[in-house]
């Protein structure tokens, strides 16, 4: 065999290898991303609040490339030296990067009071809301995003 032969052998098993890895070194890349690539929560705010009016809730969040989550949103009250679960809520959303919260945002909407039945009306003491997102993405597994709130006061 002539060395050219050689040559360019070696040229194609290293042009079919590329080939046959990048599929795969994509996806390793890829899956090792984190959910930021799609979504980022900057920060949750939640204003103290009297018993009987719903806490005002400032989200800061920037939905960077479509995506499909399932959410939780958990209310934490004040038990002693921790925080024990007072109500929950789930469900399940397409993101776009266009669109926008409500001007306003009060906890009764992000925990759907009502007609949620798991979320009584809020007693006095101090409160943490925790969100987390399991973000979809065909072929990927899920990218895990959780953010905590401020801890808030519902005062008599």
């Amino acid at each position: 065999m002539k060395r050219w032969h050689f040559a360019l052998f070696g040229i194609l098993l290293g042009t079919a290898t590329a080939w046959l890895l990048y599929p795969s070194a994509s996806s390793v890349v890829l899956r090792a991303m984190s959910g930021d690539r799609w979504f980022h929560v900057h920060s949750v705010d939640i204003e103290d609040a009297v018993v009987g009016d719903s806490p005002v809730v400032h989200v800061v969040r920037e939905i960077r490339r479509p995506f499909t989550a399932s959410w939780i949103v958990t209310l934490r009250r004040r038990n002693g030296a921790d925080f024990a679960v007072f109500c929950a809520r789930e469900g399940r959303n397409d993101y776009r990067p266009s669109a926008v919260l409500p001007a306003e945002t009060d906890l009764n909407w992000w925990m759907n009071i009502p007609p949620n039945p798991n979320c009584p009306g809020l007693l006095p003491g101090t409160y943490l809301l925790s969100m987390s997102w399991s973000i979809e993405v065909s072929g990927l597994p899920p990218k895990v995003m959780r953010i905590e709130s401020n801890e808030f006061e519902v005062r008599k």
